[in-house]
């Protein structure tokens, strides 16, 4: 409960507030994951590297099964350029669960791209991300940046209508896709787009 007043403080702008609560929730429930690891999102989400990495070392150690703790950890990770470590907790958070999230698959593709300077190597765990989240329209819109980094435009448009297929109210990957539409042409189809993402980021898809 404090973890849910805590997020609808910061949606509404109330940073003590939500910090408070985040606390709270730790505090309150010390062997429950979910605290810690929301603070630390929390923490992260505000440049406070140090204490969000606390935050996820507490989270697994509450439970050392929690997948939102290591990918979290490899979040922390991959801010400090500590690109080993990423990869081996993104890699346990993917062992933990293989078929909850594709965050794990994201933030690892992420590191891959980072160590290897190429976009390239994130390509098959993109890929994999997307068969473990059926209903998710992130690992899409990951695909599709593979695809625009190669100059592909067609099939980086193709991932991305399938990320707004999947999750219609995702107003991220309808920009992308609307862009797509202006390179190509299709100046109805961007428009359309365009007003779709409008809409969805006023609250009224």
């Amino acid at each position: 409960m404090r973890v849910g007043l805590g997020e609808l403080e910061e949606r509404s702008g109330d940073s003590a507030s939500a910090s408070a609560f985040y606390q709270q929730a730790a505090q309150v429930s010390p062997a429950d994951p979910g605290g810690y690891a929301a603070y630390g999102r929390y923490l992260l989400e505000q440049g406070d590297i140090s204490g969000a990495l606390a935050q996820f070392q507490a989270a697994a150690f509450a439970d050392p099964r929690s997948q939102e703790a290591y990918t979290g950890l490899g979040d922390v990770y991959r801010h400090l350029g500590r690109f080993s470590e990423a990869i081996g907790a993104y890699r346990s958070a993917i062992l933990l669960n293989p078929d909850a999230s594709p965050d794990p698959y994201v933030g690892l593709g992420e590191v891959y791209k980072l160590t290897s300077g190429s976009i390239e190597p994130a390509l098959g765990v993109y890929q994999g991300a997307a068969g473990v989240a059926p209903g998710s329209s992130l690992p899409r819109w990951a695909i599709g940046n593979v695809y625009r980094a190669r100059g592909d435009l067609k099939t980086a448009a193709f991932y991305y209508q399938a990320g707004a297929d999947v999750e219609p109210t995702a107003a991220l990957v309808r920009t992308e896709l609307a862009w797509m539409k202006v390179l190509l042409g299709d100046w109805p189809g961007a428009k359309a787009e365009y007003e779709t993402a409008i809409a969805l980021q006023a609250g009224n898809p």
